[in-house]
C-alpha cells in the first residue's frame, strides 16, 4: 500500500525541508504539504485529516 503523509508549518520562520526529507525517506510516495498558522481553528482539512 502506497504510504501518503501530510506536512506542515505554521510560521514564517519554518521551513517544510526537514519533514519532507524525512518523509521521503521513510518511503512516502506522496506528501502533501501545509503552511497556515494553527490560531484558526476552521483551518481547511486535508487529505490526510481522520474522518
Amino acid at each position: 500500500m502506497p504510504i501518503v503523509r501530510y506536512a506542515r508549518v505554521s510560521t514564517k520562520g519554518q521551513l517544510l525541508d526537514r519533514q519532507m526529507h524525512a518523509l521521503s525517506e521513510a518511503g512516502c510516495i506522496r506528501i502533501f504539504t501545509g503552511k497556515k498558522s494553527g490560531k484558526n481553528a476552521e483551518r481547511a482539512s486535508t487529505p490526510c485529516d481522520d474522518p
